[in-house]
């Protein structure tokens, strides 16, 4: 009985790092998309130098933050879901 509960702990840890991976894999397009519209709009603030420019780059930058501060804790969830399939295989193992 019990390793049919952590065999069903497992599936569902599984699914749920299958989830996480592909978040990831999603933030980091973004970022990747989001990397060349900031790199641009630096660029026109420094050209341009108006106010509008500017707050426009600002604003990339903003949004580049929270990717990044996204894309780490989905690293942190990642790492933590794949210690938790680990264990539950081991307990699984020695069952």
């Amino acid at each position: 009985m019990k390793l049919f509960s952590n065999e069903k702990k497992l599936l569902a840890t599984q699914r749920t790092l299958e989830q996480k991976r592909e978040e990831f894999r999603i933030t980091n397009e973004q970022i990747v998309a989001l990397e060349e519209e900031l790199d641009r709009s630096r660029i026109d603030a420094m050209v341009s130098e108006t106010p509008l420019a500017e707050r426009i780059w600002h604003e990339h930058q903003r949004h580049m933050d929270a990717y990044l501060k996204d894309k780490h804790v989905l690293e942190l969830q990642i790492d933590e879901l794949e210690r938790r399939c680990n264990d539950l295989r081991n307990l699984n193992f020695q069952s």
